[in-house]
């Protein structure tokens, strides 16, 4: 795995990792049924820290992100995710998301699907899935699952890029039962950590998929400046986020609250809009009887040269 930050970030981002979740080690019970699942992938993430062996983990500060953001670093919210994003694919075979996914490989088809493409980079990609569906869209590419949450990386590259069978996904608020799922064995998939707000690729990708991530960051006028410096010269960027709900957040992120507001902000970056829309709802199950409910919005732009 990878490390796509800057090299005075690098030490502070796994010292902070390595803390985490050496606490959630520290902190499972081990007559709890999922003890031993939940263990080996903690155990996993320390080997993937422990592999940088030239980084001196200096005490320092927690890097300083909204709280949404912290969250992901915990194995309850990654399995959560986990759930969401390949339960079509385990024995449950029913999906509350297939709408996002499906709609970003709709896009993709009909507006981009070019054999030329070289280089996609999923941004947020938690567990993987739209790293699954661009590397089957583009077999002759690399696609880059980046994200924050190291957790997530290990999960994900464990379920799209290997051929372990049986993965173990706990699912939330069920004590007992655990669902599996089959690798993927995708071999064109590259993972790194990364940490958006902090980004200084440039000309790096053709493609930038990023969904339900801007919503999270702390200044969504910087976060469309990164994502316009990561592509290359027409590049395309496929956006979507849940809208009409933040505006009691910080003026910085309310930014992109509405699909006019992506329209006018995304051309303002210098981005040639191809479509933006309202699509259907975002759906997450909060218990066995409730469900939530968010307004899921598109776009797809053309990156143009200033």
């Amino acid at each position: 795995m990878d490390i796509y930050l800057e090299n005075e970030d690098v030490g502070k981002y796994l010292s902070n990792q390595f803390d985490v979740i050496n606490k959630m080690v520290e902190n499972l019970d081990v007559n709890w049924p999922h003890y031993y699942v939940v263990k080996k992938l903690l155990e996993e993430a320390q080997i993937e820290i422990n592999g940088f062996d030239k980084i001196s983990y200096e005490q320092s500060e927690e890097l300083k992100h909204e709280r949404k953001i912290e969250k992901y670093n915990n194995w309850v919210e990654v399995y959560r995710l986990t759930n969401y994003h390949f339960s079509r694919y385990t024995s449950n075979n029913i999906s509350y998301s297939e709408g996002l996914f499906s709609t970003l490989l709709a896009l993709n088809n009909m507006y981009i699907h070019d054999k030329n493409i070289s280089d996609v980079g999923i941004i947020g990609c938690g567990p993987g899935r739209s790293v699954l569906d661009f590397s089957l869209a583009y077999p002759n590419a690399t696609i880059y699952g980046l994200d924050y949450s190291l957790l997530s990386l290990v999960l994900a590259k464990k379920i799209v890029s290997s051929n372990e069978e049986k993965i173990e996904i706990i699912k939330r608020n069920d004590e007992v039962v655990i669902d599996e799922i089959n690798g993927f064995n995708r071999k064109n998939c590259k993972w790194g950590m990364f940490d958006l707000t902090k980004s200084k690729l440039k000309n790096k990708f053709d493609i930038v998929v990023c969904s339900n991530v801007i919503n999270l960051m702390p200044n969504h006028k910087e976060t469309l400046q990164k994502i316009y410096n990561m592509l290359r010269p027409n590049g395309y960027i496929i956006y979507a986020d849940l809208t009409g709900w933040r505006l009691d957040r910080k003026l910085e992120q309310q930014l992109l609250c509405s699909k006019k507001a992506i329209k006018e902000n995304f051309e303002s970056f210098n981005f040639k809009t191809i479509e933006c829309f309202d699509g259907g709802p975002y759906i997450e199950k909060d218990n066995q009887d409730n469900f939530a409910f968010y307004k899921q919005t598109y776009y797809i732009g053309k990156k143009k040269e200033r």
